[in-house]
């Protein structure tokens, strides 16, 4: 043993020591990162849940507003009674917006050319004024003008920039057009005070998460009377209001969260590793020290007889360790056989288990919804409309997770499949919902290859639905599906197949998120739930291939799949 051995030893393991302390210490930081990203998709979503559920209230009210167009702007005597009675109707819509959302400043209404216009102002007085159509507005309507466009031009909804309100605060306008027909006859517009919107989405988790909302120029939230405290803020997201206005969020742990999050356990490893390096280095020198006393006690046959033991317990013990590998590898493929079995098994039991509540509930709902649909009236019915719903979409959920671990549990069985033929088969198992959209799917020559034939028709399958799922109304929906043969990067030989459509397409940003579980890049026009895509990439993965997807919005997707063409349990057939 050199002299440098002990020190040099010493030295590794204080490299790897450290190494290790490092590690953990990124894995500490990694999950304040990941509970402040979900705190911050969780916020957004809460923020634009909130916004988008005054702007449904204004619309609402914008709706009940088109009679007001005929009757407050008339002067005859006759038409008083109906002239109160439409304000009073729109005043009392109002106050019950203001009322259910606090946040709410005030609800203008204004005619297109702005020549008339009226507010309701919170606090709701607990006497009505003479008018309160009368009122000015909190901000003049220039701060606005933007959105108001966009509102016009869009014929919907519309956020403005944040403006400034008295007293340091920050607000903006939620804006619904009026329409009667084609013709704007004007709008409806909240104010709404951004801080005590975001304050009242936050609540309780104020004290366990740092958040700083900003919309260029303006500090949204905290308020610059509130603490601004920066630390350990690790997340930025964006949350995209209609209109074009952009919030920005930034949220990190604090208090409590963050001290349970950033433990002492990187410390304390370090402290420990370190003694341990230091008693190797020390043992390792008395070590050698020992061995260069000994050494010279040794005669040349003491040494050929250790060399010759030394080969024979060589042997043996890799004998003995091929034996141990080969014991282990086999009571691994048991325990994974018996996992996997004991997997299809609670697969089973969590679809019979997790059903049965689901059918319970939906029977209860449908015998309310038939015996008693007069007595719940229009608000009970909605309740039991919105839990037949939350029902349906669990139902998919659970199908959704039964298919995927049917994927990725079953076994795959290669076999020679005529792609062509398996197509034809499919194609006439979806005609009718290709004949619902006008559409048709073209193929070339496509080449045959090993494969399962069940989870090949099903890839296919899927992205034909998909693609009708996500076809253009006004245009006829036509799939191209084409093959041919190339040479991989070993010089095997690989089938490339190309699906093609001329449906809505997708922003090629999402071209990885598509493949994710219950990803969906449009969650509120298009029923499904978001597992097709995944099913796809986990069969194609289990044959050996990959699945990657083009898109272009307006102007369809492509998916492109290589697969083996050829698979070693299967005999190949000669090449003429």
């Amino acid at each position: 043993m050199p002299w440098w051995a002990p020190y040099g030893a010493g030295l590794l393991a204080l490299l790897l020591s450290v190494g290790v302390w490092r590690a953990l210490e990124r894995a500490e930081q990694a999950s304040v990162d990941r509970a402040a990203s979900m705190s911050t998709g969780m916020l957004e979503a809460e923020l634009a849940g909130r916004i988008t559920s005054i702007s449904n209230a204004l619309s609402k009210l914008a709706a009940h507003t088109e009679l007001l167009r005929g009757i407050v702007t008339k002067q005859d005597g006759d038409l008083e009674g109906i002239r109160r009675l439409a304000i009073d109707a729109w005043i009392f819509d109002a106050r019950r917006i203001v009322e259910t959302y606090p946040s709410t400043l005030s609800i203008e209404f204004l005619w297109a050319d702005f020549t008339w216009r009226g507010a309701l102002h919170a606090p709701v007085p607990t006497s009505r004024p003479p008018d309160p159509l009368t009122e000015r507005p909190l901000v003049p309507i220039k701060a606005s003008q933007n959105a108001f466009d966009m509102a016009r031009e869009e014929h919907g909804p519309a956020i403005s920039d944040p403006f400034e309100l008295e007293g340091g605060h920050v607000g903006f306008r939620i804006i619904e057009p009026v329409f009667r027909g084609q013709q704007l006859d004007g709008y409806i517009s909240g104010i709404v005070r951004a801080d005590d919107l975001v304050g009242s989405v936050i609540g309780e988790q104020a004290d366990d998460y740092s958040l700083l909302v900003t919309a260029d120029p303006y500090v949204i939230y905290p308020t610059a009377a509130q603490s601004r405290d920066r630390n350990g803020w690790l997340h930025t997201g964006r949350l995209d209001l209609p209109g074009g206005t952009t919030w920005t969020l930034t949220v990190g742990a604090r208090g409590k969260l963050f001290t349970r999050l950033n433990t002492l356990l990187p410390e304390l490893f370090l402290a420990g590793a370190l003694a341990i390096s230091l008693l190797i280095m020390l043992s390792l020198r008395f070590a050698r020290t020992a061995s260069l006393r000994t050494r010279d006690l040794h005669t040349l046959t003491r040494e050929l007889e250790d060399r010759v033991r030394a080969r024979t317990t060589e042997l043996a013990t890799a004998n003995s360790t091929l034996r141990s590998e080969n014991e282990l590898r086999r009571l691994a493929q048991r325990h994974l056989a018996r996992s996997n079995d004991d997997l299809r098994q609670f697969a089973a039991l969590v679809s019979h288990e997790l059903r049965q509540p689901l059918a319970t509930m939906q029977i209860w709902s449908d015998l309310l919804t038939a015996n008693f649909t007069e007595a719940l009236g229009d608000q009970g019915r909605g309740y039991l409309d919105k839990l037949a719903a939350s029902v349906a979409r669990m139902t998919r959920l659970i199908e959704g997770e039964l298919k995927l671990a049917h994927v990725a549990y079953a076994d795959v069985t290669h076999e020679r499949v005529d792609v062509g033929e398996l197509l034809e088969q499919l194609a006439a198992d979806v005609e009718p919902e290709l004949s619902a959209v006008r559409g048709r799917i073209e193929t070339t020559e496509l080449p045959a290859l090993d494969a399962d034939p069940a989870q090949l028709q099903q890839v296919f399958r899927n992205l034909i639905e998909n693609a009708i799922k996500y076809h253009r109304p006004d245009v006829p929906l036509i799939i191209s599906i084409e093959g041919r043969l190339v040479s991989g990067s070993a010089g095997e030989s690989v089938c490339e197949i190309v699906v093609r459509d001329n449906g809505r397409g997708f922003d090629t940003s999402d071209a990885d998120a598509i493949f994710s579980i219950f990803r969906r890049l449009e969650e509120e026009t298009t029923p499904g739930s978001g597992i097709g895509l995944a099913i796809c990439r986990r069969i194609v993965e289990r044959h050996g291939g990959s699945i990657a997807a083009e898109g272009h919005p307006g102007a369809g997707a492509t998916f492109r799949i290589l697969l083996p063409a050829e698979h070693d349990s299967v005999p190949r057939v000669a090449q003429s």
